[in-house]
């Protein structure tokens, strides 16, 4: 008559592993996931930074310009003559 036990601790062997590496796929997946997300992240970093720069130089432009644009304002009040359009040479706002 042939043996038909029932090998419980291979199958838990087996069942183990199977857990395991279950186990260790979702953990490799979230650490793909984690450095993804800080790619991401510093890109996004790098974006800003390099756009509060840019906005930095365009705000010191505009700045000089108004400034100078204000003293010639004011020199043509103090003299109490009417500024002509070509005072403004850029514009009122830029």
């Amino acid at each position: 008559m042939p043996d038909r036990r029932v090998p419980v601790a291979a199958i838990l062997l087996e069942a183990s592993f199977v857990g395991l590496d279950v186990f260790l796929a979702l953990a490799a997946n979230e650490w793909r996931a984690d450095v993804a997300a800080r790619d991401r992240a510093a890109q996004a970093h790098d974006g800003l930074v390099e756009e509060v720069r840019a906005n930095r130089t365009a705000v010191q432009a505009s700045h000089d310009y108004h400034a100078a644009l204000l003293d010639s304002l004011r020199s043509y009040g103090e003299a109490g003559v009417a500024p002509s359009p070509a005072v403004f040479s850029q514009g009122f706002v830029r």
